[in-house]
C-alpha cells in the first residue's frame, strides 16, 4: 500500500547515493525485486495505462495517460525519493514544494510585461533517453542498470506520461 512507504527524505537521499541495480532500485522503493521485474518485464508497463481527454481552457483537448495499480505504486513512490533527492534552482516554481504559481508570480510584480506559455505536449518531448540520462548524470550519478529501471518506471511509449506522478519532478530534474 501507499502508506507502508515512509521514510524521511534524509533516508531517501541516503539510500538513493549509489544505486546501480534493478535491485537496489526495489530496496530504494521498498518493494520484492520479483514485483519489480514483473511489472517491468511479464506485465509490460503499458499495460498498465489508462487514457482520457480533457478540455484546455484555450479550447481543444489534452490526453491524460496515467499508470494504475501496482505502476502507479511504484511511480508514486518513484516520485517521493526523486522530491527528496532532487534540489530545484531558485527559478523553478512549477510543481515544487513550498512554491506554486503564487510564489511565481511573486517573481514578477511590478514588472511591465509578463509572458505566460503553454508548452504544447511538453512531458511527452521529453524521452526515455533523457530521462536516463539525467539519472545517471551528476548530481545523481546513478549506474546504468539502475538509471535504466527507473526511466522504464517513469515512461511510457518512450516518453514521459501527461499524469504520471513522476513526469513533474523528472521535467524539472531535465
Amino acid at each position: 500500500s501507499l502508506a507502508a512507504f515512509q521514510a524521511t527524505d534524509a533516508d531517501l537521499r541516503a539510500d538513493f547515493a549509489g544505486l546501480e541495480s534493478r535491485a537496489d532500485v526495489a530496496n530504494l522503493l521498498r518493494v520484492p525485486k520479483s514485483f519489480l521485474t514483473s511489472v517491468l518485464y511479464r506485465d509490460g508497463v503499458d499495460s498498465y495505462y489508462k487514457q482520457w481527454e480533457i478540455r484546455k481552457k484555450a479550447g481543444g483537448t489534452r490526453t491524460i495517460t496515467a499508470p494504475s495499480s501496482s505502476l502507479y505504486i511504484l511511480q508514486f513512490r518513484l516520485n517521493r525519493v526523486l522530491q527528496a533527492v532532487y534540489n530545484p534552482r531558485p527559478c523553478v516554481h512549477g510543481f515544487v514544494r513550498n512554491r506554486s504559481i503564487v510564489t511565481n508570480a511573486r517573481e514578477h510584480l511590478r514588472k511591465k510585461y509578463v509572458l505566460n506559455v503553454d508548452l504544447e505536449d511538453f512531458f511527452p518531448s521529453l524521452n526515455y533517453g533523457r530521462v536516463r540520462g539525467v539519472l545517471m548524470a551528476r548530481p545523481f550519478s546513478c549506474g546504468i542498470e539502475a538509471a535504466t529501471t527507473m526511466a522504464q518506471i517513469a515512461c511510457v511509449g518512450g516518453a514521459l506520461p501527461i499524469g504520471g506522478p513522476t513526469s513533474p519532478v523528472l521535467s524539472n530534474m531535465i
